[in-house]
């Protein structure tokens, strides 16, 4: 139980990371 609570905080960050990072691309776009 403790081990898949884990997995699945660490696939949360990934993807607040991986939309952080598409966040992030995107205002640079729109700069441009």
């Amino acid at each position: 139980m403790n081990r898949r609570n884990r997995y699945s905080k660490e696939k949360l960050v990934i993807k607040t990371i991986k939309y952080e990072k598409v966040t992030f691309n995107y205002e640079l776009n729109v700069e441009q």
